[in-house]
């Protein structure tokens, strides 16, 4: 197993994914909010935000837990 290494200073895909959602969280389409994220010393952070949904937002977390992982880790 090799873990790919991404440019650190690629950083404007987590703004413009953070813009985006934050644009439908104020229009009032976006119900539900599960976040992780790293920052460059290696600290990370969770959080979380309303509970609607609870088992399909644990699907999509299994779902883009095993896209993250096909897409970072090479076998």
């Amino acid at each position: 197993m090799k873990v790919v290494h991404v440019d650190k200073r690629i950083e404007s895909t987590v703004v413009a994914q953070l813009e985006e959602w934050l644009d439908m969280a104020k229009k009032g389409e976006l119900a539900n909010v599960l976040v992780v994220g790293t920052d460059d010393s290696g600290a990370m952070y969770r959080g979380w935000a309303n509970g609607h949904y609870p088992f399909r937002m644990v699907g999509q977390l299994e779902a883009a837990k095993l896209e993250f992982l096909q897409s970072t880790v090479n076998t």
